[in-house]
């Protein structure tokens, strides 16, 4: 089951480097004019801020075979929310787009981060009608798009189709069956340990705290494996999306020539979303 969270993670550091991508690539072919971005250059860039809020509040959005409906989870949330819990993607959206956009995509009955990036091909090709941008440079900014489609389809795999309700039914079983056969395997050994001194009878009740210890840790791995198993929830053991969309957007700001004041999303209580 941790395949999906390193599958997750290769994922959203592979959506990094595409967006870093797509930022070079931008400024190489449009740039801005006297030191300032250029209006289409910022729009663009703007846009991409906002398809990866719409896509990082996509992945945080709760679903029913998730983990975060557990007491043990629910609680953890409460103390330690995510970036997403506490706000809305139509007020972050109103940050990066026109209101008339946000309207836009708030009613779109589809996947609204597959509308904002069907919006920046449609910019793309407005560049190349208006022989703003030569066909390489059309063809290379296409690619560009197309990897961070890629990327989308892969991230929103991962939320949308977990692992077979069989395949976790049976690892569940079978751990409760072997911890529930632990103790009678130690008995014998926990006697053992006090016969040679006579106190045997003592000592068998030794059976009950190993039995615990090794069932615990079985069952602590097997929750590990579960909750890794989806990792886009918003948990303690998730992949950090909300700290890597806000890396993308500093460092694409920058190449765009602003001055920020954003700073990237620092770890509460040793835990990073």
């Amino acid at each position: 089951m941790l395949c999906a969270f390193n599958e997750g993670l290769i994922l959203s550091g592979q959506l990094n480097t595409a967006s870093l991508v797509l930022a070079n690539r931008l400024m190489t072919t449009i740039g801005n004019r006297d030191d300032t971005p250029d209006p289409k250059l910022k729009e663009i860039f703007y846009r991409h801020f906002a398809w990866l809020t719409a896509l990082r509040f996509y992945l945080r959005d709760k679903r029913s075979w998730e983990n975060t409906f557990a007491a043990g989870n629910a609680s953890f949330l409460a103390r330690n929310p995510s970036p997403e819990s506490h706000s809305t993607l139509e007020d972050e959206l109103k940050i990066y787009l026109p209101s008339a956009d946000v309207q836009r995509v708030m009613a779109h009955r589809g996947d609204k981060e597959a509308l904002i990036l069907h919006w920046q091909y449609v910019a793309i090709r407005e560049l190349y009608d208006k022989s703003l941008i030569s066909e390489f440079m059309f063809s290379g900014l296409a690619a560009g798009l197309d990897e961070l489609l890629r990327l989308q389809g892969g991230l929103k795999r991962i939320k949308n189709y977990p692992y077979s309700r069989n395949y976790c039914s049976i690892a569940v079983i079978l751990v409760v069956i072997f911890v529930a056969l632990v103790p009678f395997g130690l008995f014998r050994d926990a006697r053992e340990l006090g016969e040679a001194a006579g106190i045997g009878n003592w000592t068998v009740w030794l059976n009950v705290p190993f039995s615990l210890i090794v069932g615990w840790t079985f069952v602590s791995l097997e929750k590990v494996g579960e909750n890794s198993s989806n990792p886009f929830e918003g948990n303690a053991n998730d992949v950090p999306i909300s700290s890597i969309t806000r890396r993308i957007e500093i460092e694409m700001r920058m190449l765009l020539g602003e001055q920020t004041d954003l700073k990237p999303i620092e770890a509460k209580n040793d835990i990073l979303f």
